[in-house]
């Protein structure tokens, strides 16, 4: 009886041990993933794994997205081979279970790629969860999924899910959110805002509006600084004749131009296109500024040109 009772105890222990073992290593079993009876959306996004038993659970959240539906659960999954990427975004009804949208993140729209990268971002705490932004990215009152997608130099990339209140889903970007650059979502004036650069000093700024359901770009500002001109060369006086403020080693030269687009015909129009002198490299200081097709504007193209053939 002695030893029956001590084989008893030592088979607990080992049950209890491998338990512990396998909620250390993260395995999903408080959640019945990939049940018989979850309902699968005819147009749920994406590609499931051959193996779902390889996922994995991340990070999870529950939250509204509107107040006439459910919470609902979104959880962020990595395979068992790859955990440096999530590669799977599943979103379910917290009180039923019903699967709303399966999106593999390997597989998006017409792309393939390894996932959404798992790193510790520091500087963007953000990032870290794997999960989405929810923000209204459309303006129709339904929150969306903004999701991170990798940090560069100075961008930070975004892929974003629209809620579908007709499929009940979430689809992938039908109106190409995803290629904006650090789009900024304004509720109130129902506005987006993006910008993007080449370079330090080559800057593009636009403002988006959504028309008749199709995104819009309505105003477009590019701000591109010119090289240093050549005191020795034929051009410098040239400008300092027509410009007496300009010294080539205390200036800064920009080409400024502003568009915005008539919503009558649809054109854009310029509205402003000058070439902007700062007469010392702190900008706080007064601003000089020439026509496009002004007489310096002309020496200033004509120099661009020759320099553009070279």
């Amino acid at each position: 009886m002695r030893m029956l009772r001590v084989f008893l105890a030592a088979l607990l222990a080992c049950a209890a041990i491998t338990l512990l073992s396998s909620c250390v290593a993260g395995d999903v079993a408080h959640t019945p993933f990939y049940a018989d009876e979850a309902y699968v959306p005819e147009n749920t996004a994406g590609h499931a794994p051959e193996n779902p038993a390889e996922l994995q659970l991340f990070s999870e959240m529950i939250a509204k997205i509107h107040d006439d539906l459910p919470y609902f659960t979104f959880r962020a999954y990595y395979t068992l081979d790859d955990s440096e990427y999530i590669s799977t975004l599943r979103v379910t009804d917290s009180q039923s279970g019903a699967l709303i949208s399966h999106l593999d993140l390997r597989y998006i729209g017409e792309w393939q790629s390894l996932g959404i990268p798992s790193q510790h971002y520091e500087s963007h705490p953000a990032f870290n969860s794997g999960l989405p932004r929810l923000i209204d990215v459309n303006f129709d009152e339904y929150k969306d999924m903004e999701i991170f997608a990798g940090l560069g130099t100075w961008n930070s990339a975004r892929i974003y899910f629209i809620w579908d209140p007709v499929a009940h889903t979430f689809v992938y970007d039908p109106h190409g959110l995803s290629k904006l650059g650090l789009p900024r979502f304004d509720a109130e004036t129902q506005l987006i805002r993006s910008m993007q650069r080449s370079g330090a000093a080559r800057h593009w700024y636009y403002t988006h509006q959504f028309i008749d359901g199709q995104l819009v770009t309505i105003e477009e500002i590019s701000r591109i600084g010119l090289i240093t001109i050549d005191p020795d060369g034929p051009f410098h006086e040239r400008i300092v004749a027509l410009e007496p403020l300009y010294t080539w080693e205390n200036s800064a030269l920009m080409h400024y131009k502003i568009q915005r687009r008539d919503l009558d015909t649809m054109e854009m129009v310029v509205i402003k296109n000058v070439f902007r002198l700062y007469p010392r490299l702190d900008y706080a200081v007064k601003i000089v500024e020439h026509d496009y097709d002004s007489e310096l504007g002309l020496v200033i193209r004509e120099l661009l040109e020759m320099r553009r053939l070279a």
